[in-house]
């Protein structure tokens, strides 16, 4: 598990402020167990493990994540079965190639600019994973210490196996509408990126991309965005039938 340092924001953070205390100690051991792209499994098996001292049942478990994804603080995803978490406004060290779990669906937003990377290599890999920043010109000395604080690219080629990246290109090499149009429209009403990624990789899991892009243009110049693309999508077939937003128990 790598040192973090946490920042004093925390303190006079009014969301942090209302979590309820034990679910404030959970979100310490997410950021103390996240790895340097603040990605974090979040099954019970390795939230038990992460907190060995702590008389936490399954049902307990599930109500705090419920609590912190409520809040913002953690954006969930699921690959191959097991249940992840990106943890929002995530900051620290870059000392890895590539992300110790897999990309999230609705990219690396959540990441933003590292305090400093271990080496060039580094730097240049985290280049790749981090495109949403345009700027990387951080020092590549190595850190005494590591620091986190609480905290979308496309997916590198060597890492892209290992999750789903819908941000991808059109084959013309321009973005991709559903993320680039549909981005401009909820960020337009106040919506952060961060939960506008979160908001139509959800709906990417659950509907077919082209409704998912007919919704957004349809939405565009409408009171409420957000709203009305889930109302436009309720007459549209889903993919899968939706999942409850739970820990897998």
């Amino acid at each position: 598990m790598p040192a973090r340092v946490i920042r004093s924001g925390l303190i006079d953070s009014e969301v942090i402020a209302a979590l309820h205390d034990r679910t404030f100690r959970l979100y310490m051991h997410l950021v103390l167990s996240a790895d340097d792209y603040g990605l974090v499994e979040i099954g019970f098996g390795p939230i038990r493990r992460a907190a060995p001292l702590l008389d936490w049942n399954r049902e307990l478990v599930a109500k705090m994540l419920e609590e912190l994804v409520d809040a913002e603080l953690v954006l969930p995803y699921e690959v191959a079965g097991k249940r992840y978490a990106a943890i929002a406004k995530w900051r620290s060290s870059i000392n890895s190639l590539t992300p110790k779990h897999p990309i999230p669906v609705f990219g690396m937003a959540h990441v933003l600019a590292p305090y400093r990377f271990k080496s060039p290599q580094c730097k240049d890999a985290a280049r790749k994973i981090l495109s949403h920043i345009k700027e990387l010109s951080l020092s590549s000395d190595t850190p005494a210490t590591p620091r986190s604080s609480t905290g979308a690219a496309p997916v590198p080629e060597g890492v892209r196996g290992k999750g789903v990246n819908l941000k991808q290109a059109e084959p013309d090499g321009s973005p991709d509408p559903i993320w680039e149009t549909g981005l401009s429209v909820l960020k337009a009403q106040g919506i952060s990126e961060t939960s506008a990624r979160s908001f139509f990789g959800l709906l990417l899991k659950e509907y077919a991309n082209a409704d998912v892009l007919e919704a957004i243009t349809a939405a565009i110049g409408k009171a409420g965005a957000k709203a009305y693309i889930c109302g436009f999508l309720k007459n549209r077939q889903k993919k899968t039938e939706p999942q409850k937003l739970r820990v897998a128990l």
